[in-house]
């Protein structure tokens, strides 16, 4: 994962195990942009096949990620989206930056624009159930035109 300050951390582990073969971190030059648009542009984006990525979080907190699977409900109003590849973070040493948490999990999620999201959680390379969520959470949504 890359974090604003340059700062490149890879976790590695076994296909299928829940074994952790090392870290590495090294720096890179990042450039980072924003683009939005209104909610039903996101509507008809999503009916038109463009892709999606979502924010959560706050500007001390928070990840972005594209979504893998949208949906938009049947009076056309809100979508949904599923993202199937998280793996759990925490803190880095440097506060600015994120890293990969010791016994880490896969959560799978499904979010929508009325602010609900259902979460489920599972070790990775292990089938190991670590919970189910449903909360209510804010989330930003940008479409490229």
């Amino acid at each position: 994962m890359v974090s604003t300050t340059g700062t490149v951390r890879a976790t590695r582990y076994n296909v299928g195990e829940h074994k952790h073969r090392g870290d590495s971190t090294y720096k890179l030059a990042v450039k980072w942009f924003v683009d939005t648009r209104d909610r039903s542009d996101l509507v008809q984006a999503v009916r038109d096949g463009t892709a999606v990525r979502c924010v959560q979080g706050n500007e001390c907190r928070g990840y972005v990620y594209n979504a893998q699977n949208l949906a938009v409900s049947p009076d056309g109003n809100h979508v949904a989206s599923q993202a199937l590849n998280h793996v759990s973070m925490r803190s880095a040493p440097d506060p600015d930056e994120v890293m990969i948490s010791p016994n880490a999990y896969w959560w799978f999620t499904i979010v929508s624009t009325t602010g609900w999201r259902e979460m489920s959680r599972w070790t990775v390379g292990e089938h190991v159930d670590r919970g189910h969520t449903s909360d209510k959470i804010g989330q930003k949504w940008f479409v490229n035109h």
